[in-house]
């Protein structure tokens, strides 16, 4: 059994989440957070920012200068301890995320260790993709020396307390690597939770043809992580939403037959529909039940579910990552935000731990319907409308007879394999006992 399938991460910008911005505002937010039903805090990353072709005002907490200081401007290490003691208190974990791909141009190791960096033609530091002008790549092809240091980072932070850690771009990084540090880590803690950023499809077909290093998904599960960002196919559905729908899901669809068989037989991927580098869902509709779908979709199927602070309260900015640029937790629509709750009240349930896997039924060209198949259980029928209008369903796909909406526990009939919906559905069939599954 896997308990990261019925966890919910929440993630948290220190900077933008508290007009403070700092490790001791955010204690004051724990039990709001706590009250979601969260069970892990991840942090975007907490380390000090570099000054050198920094980006905006502040930075980006992605170009860091120092592995093994606090950014001062979310408080001091002892305020950073504080908080994960808080966070313990309340039976939630912590994870932060961890930058290893590239550091700041003015990062102390460019003069202490330049033999760990990247360099061009010329023999200059660089990077190797994209303007990321003020970062410059580690290099970690037969570089032990440059594994240890980092291994010795995650091993420091695991020894203050932290729970685990989301790797930022861990396709860029080797096997080489993760199959040196991650035995270490699960020896401070055999628990630890490891989360890739696995890049998009495209982005790792540009990298693989520049000559750069680029680990498959499967290569990253068989490296050691336990959780994948569901990026692989999200650009399939990015597109359909920004289209309104004027393009059906057919792809998107075939990509989850694709994942299941061409990943090991117990990943996981976690559900982030909105995070810090992509769209709230809130900005591609006005229309309540089509970002209900959304959100109740992803938090359906095979996985962790995930929430980016805000995503509770309908927020629709994408906050500014180099700037002071506060987020809202206001509740404006309670209906809305226990929704959201109980979302992760159902993710919770420890029947997710018995999930083999999510498949895909088509039954309709702008519905999501998933069937998730449990060891020894009953399945459930999840259907998500990606509309804005109400929607008819007919397929031989959909068993007739009286089934409970868990949302809900509001009592759905299907009659000739036909059912009519706005709102999304996670059905339970009330007897399925003389049902032959599809």
């Amino acid at each position: 059994m896997n308990k990261l399938k019925t966890y919910t991460f929440y993630q948290i910008y220190v900077r933008n989440y508290t007009k403070e911005g700092t490790f001791k505002a955010l204690i004051n937010k724990l039990d709001y957070i706590k009250s979601i039903g969260v069970k892990v805090i991840q942090l975007l990353p907490i380390n000090e920012i570099g000054k050198l072709g920094r980006k905006g005002t502040l930075g980006s907490p992605y170009a860091i200068k120092d592995y093994y200081k606090i950014n001062p401007e979310l408080g001091t290490l002892d305020d950073f301890k504080d908080l994960i003691k808080e966070i313990h208190n309340r039976d939630m974990l912590v994870i932060m995320d961890v930058v290893f791909n590239h550091t700041s141009r003015d990062n102390n190791l460019l003069k202490e260790h330049p033999e760990f960096y990247y360099h061009d033609e010329n023999g200059d530091f660089a990077n190797h993709f994209g303007d990321w002008s003020d970062v410059y790549d580690l290099n970690y092809t037969n570089n032990l020396p440059l594994i240890n240091y980092v291994t010795n980072v995650l091993e420091y932070y695991l020894n203050l307390g932290i729970d685990g850690y989301r790797f930022d771009v861990a396709s860029f990084l080797t096997n080489e690597f993760y199959k040196y540090a991650f035995p270490k880590l699960r020896k401070i803690n055999k628990n630890i939770i490891l989360l890739a950023e696995a890049v998009e499809p495209e982005f790792a077909n540009y990298v693989r043809g520049k000559g750069g290093n680029c680990c498959s998904d499967s290569e990253l599960f068989t490296d050691g992580f336990d959780l994948l960002y569901r990026y692989s196919n999200y650009y399939l559905l990015r597109d359909f939403l920004l289209k309104k729908g004027d393009i059906n899901l057919d792809f998107y669809k075939k990509s989850f037959l694709y994942e299941n068989i061409s990943l090991p037989t117990n990943a996981l991927k976690i559900g982030t529909l909105e995070n810090h580098d992509i769209a709230r869902i809130a900005s591609f509709t006005n229309y309540d039940p089509l970002r209900m779908n959304l959100n109740a979709f992803i938090f359906f199927i095979k996985g962790s579910g995930f929430i980016y602070g805000g995503q509770e309260t309908k927020e629709y900015k994408l906050p500014n990552l180099f700037e002071k640029d506060l987020i809202s937790t206001n509740v404006v629509d309670l209906n809305y935000f226990n929704f959201i709750k109980k979302l992760v009240e159902l993710k919770k349930d420890p029947i997710n731990e018995e999930l083999i896997q999510s498949d895909c039924l088509d039954v309709h060209e702008k519905v999501l319907a998933f069937k998730n198949i449990y060891k020894n259980q009953q399945p459930i029928i999840g259907l998500f409308n990606l509309t804005e209008n109400p929607i008819t369903i007919n397929s031989n796909l959909l068993e007739d007879g009286n089934y409970i909406n868990l949302l809900n526990n509001e009592k759905i009939i299907i009659r000739n394999h036909t059912i009519k919906f706005n709102y999304p559905l996670y059905l339970d069939k009330l007897d399925w006992s003389f049902v032959f599954f599809i």
